[in-house]
């Protein structure tokens, strides 16, 4: 007997849900199953902290194992934060690498070794590299979590890191358009605000990205951030002008936009649920992320259901975005869960040292 689907399974290539814990769970279960995302994103509550490396690899063998069974499809993206210095979800003996700021110099070592690395635990999609510009230094969220305090130096750094991982069959997703370097505040408490121009964006914040673009990086990761003079109603995340005017016409991105997490209170607390889910489409995003409240993407999902049924341009736009994430997926590799030898993390780990003996020598 085949299996009846969800109504709402017909959107689940358009949502990547976080899981609930360090094993499967049924509120897993009822979430996959009507939702049949097409990923799902690896926290530090997925992972068997204190646990030996053996035992919390199993673990997450199995979990990933059973919410792939779950999604019922072939193939599913598997995906993570994860930058070094305070953005680190995994426990040892997975490297811990400094910041960004530290390791730009050595970006395409550091890409490859935490692409070995991430591809031992099944992830095929790194949320990475961090392309915004440490621009402001007032800027409380990115700071040395950027590769430069210049375009010149980000560019360089992003790319030597996004051609090492890719080459190891990892997907990589730039972040956070049009760039969060230059924010006074944090997205993940407000909306922030970026009085620059479009032209004045051209100049130096977009430098990075349309240089990854330009090199076939496969996704991109909108902001939360407000630029009125672009657009005076919405932020990047919900704006045409932003992500279907300038990231897809000016830049010429063909390739996945996904969302910043959508319960990022930058964007929760500015608007509604129905306001979020159109909006998000008719931008030009293919992807929303949820990775604090996944349950929510349900009422998400929901929305677009009820206004593909009314909206011609939103059952359009996702129609085409659905022709953007099938060739993602198919270009994707399914990564298996395997353990890595001693000496593998020992060579990562000498790396490590270097990079901090050098960035201590520097500064």
């Amino acid at each position: 007997m085949t299996k009846s689907l969800s109504p709402l399974s017909d959107f689940g290539d358009h949502f990547i849900v976080a899981l609930d814990g360090t094993s499967f769970t049924n509120i897993d279960g009822a979430l996959l199953t009507e939702l049949r995302p097409l990923g799902v994103f690896l926290d530090g509550d997925n992972f068997l902290k204190g646990a030996p490396y053996g035992e919390w690899l199993a673990a997450l063998r199995d979990l990933l194992a059973k919410a792939k069974a779950a999604c019922g499809r072939e193939r599913i993206l598997v995906a993570i934060d994860h930058e070094g210095g305070r953005v680190y979800r995994t426990p040892a003996p997975v490297t811990r690498f400094p910041y960004a700021a530290d390791y730009a110099r050595f970006s395409a070592a550091v890409g490859e070794a935490q692409a070995v690395e991430l591809r031992s635990l099944g992830i095929n999609l790194l949320f990475g590299p961090v392309a915004d510009i440490h621009s402001n230094p007032a800027n409380p969220v990115i700071g040395s979590r950027a590769l430069g305090a210049t375009a010149a130096e980000v560019t360089r750094a992003a790319l030597a890191y996004k051609r090492a991982v890719q080459a190891l069959g990892i997907r990589c997703c730039a972040k956070h358009f049009p760039g969060h370097g230059d924010t006074a505040t944090d997205s993940h408490l407000v909306l922030p605000r970026v009085d620059r121009s479009e032209e004045e964006l051209l100049s130096r914040e977009l430098l990075p990205f349309e240089a990854l673009i330009d090199d076939g990086i496969s996704c991109v990761m909108t902001s939360h951030i407000s630029f009125p003079q672009i657009d005076a109603r919405y932020p990047a995340t919900l704006s045409k002008p932003i992500l279907t005017g300038l990231l897809r016409g000016r830049l010429g991105f063909g390739g996945v936009i996904i969302t910043d997490d959508i319960d990022m209170k930058g964007l929760s607390d500015a608007f509604s649920e129905e306001e979020i889910a159109t909006r998000v489409v008719q931008a030009g995003v293919d992807v929303f992320l949820f990775n604090h409240k996944p349950q929510r993407a349900v009422g998400f999902a929901k929305t677009l259901a009820q206004a593909v049924a009314t909206s011609p341009s939103i059952r359009d736009a996702l129609s085409l975005s659905r022709k953007r994430i099938a060739r993602l997926v198919k270009s994707v590799k399914e990564n298996p869960v395997v353990e890595l030898s001693d000496e593998v993390f020992a060579s990562h780990q000498g790396l490590c040292t270097k990079i901090m003996k050098t960035a201590s020598a520097v500064g």
